[in-house]
C-alpha cells in the first residue's frame, strides 16, 4: 500500500508542476489577470490615473491596453505599443488624479518609492487591495534567510492632493 501512495504523490506533484499549480516559482501563481481587472475599479472617482510598478509582465499588459504607467521596463522588451522615444519620462498630476502603486511580490516598496519621488506630501493613500497569497513564503524565507512577501500583489491607490510631477524610474531600485 505504501508504494501506491508514493506513486499517487509523485503523480500529483508531476501534475502540479505541469500545470504550474502550487509551485515554489512564484510567477506561475501571480494573479496578473486579476490585477489588470482591478485597475478600472480602483480608478473610479479619479480625474486621471497613472500606474507605478516594477514588473515586466504588467508593463506589457498595460501597454497593450494603452494605460498610462511609470515603469522602468517601458519600451524595452517585446512588441510594445510605445517605442522608447514615445515613453514619457514624467507625468504632471493634479489634485483629484490618482496613482496606483502595484507591488508584485515585493518588487515595489511603497515607502522607498515615495521617498525617491519626493512627492509623499502630495499623495494620500486611501485604498489598498491584496491579490493572491504565496503559500510558500515561509519556506522561502527559511531557506533564503531573507523576507518573502506572502501577498503576491498589493495595489495601493494614492489620491493626488496638490500638483505634482512624477518621473519614470529609469532602473529598478529596491
Amino acid at each position: 500500500m505504501q508504494a501506491g501512495s508514493d506513486i499517487q504523490r509523485a503523480a500529483h506533484a508531476a501534475l502540479n508542476a505541469v500545470l504550474h499549480r502550487d509551485t515554489a516559482k512564484i510567477s506561475y501563481n501571480m494573479p496578473y489577470a486579476r490585477t489588470v481587472e482591478a485597475v478600472p475599479t480602483l480608478s473610479q472617482g479619479c480625474g486621471s490615473t497613472r500606474l507605478v510598478h516594477h514588473d515586466v509582465v504588467l508593463t506589457y499588459q498595460f501597454e497593450q491596453l494603452k494605460l498610462p504607467q511609470l515603469s522602468p521596463y517601458q519600451g524595452q522588451v517585446g512588441d510594445f505599443f510605445y517605442s522608447p522615444a514615445k515613453v514619457p519620462s514624467a507625468y504632471e498630476l493634479r489634485p483629484g488624479d490618482c496613482v496606483i502603486a502595484i507591488d508584485t511580490a515585493g518588487s515595489l516598496d511603497d515607502s522607498a518609492w515615495l521617498a525617491r519621488t519626493r512627492a509623499a506630501a502630495q499623495l494620500h493613500a486611501d485604498l489598498r487591495r491584496k491579490l493572491g497569497h504565496d503559500s510558500h513564503a515561509a519556506f522561502k524565507r527559511q531557506i533564503a534567510g531573507t523576507d518573502f512577501h506572502a501577498d503576491l500583489i498589493v495595489l495601493t491607490r494614492y489620491v493626488v492632493t496638490a500638483p505634482v510631477q512624477l518621473a519614470r524610474e529609469q532602473e529598478i531600485v529596491r
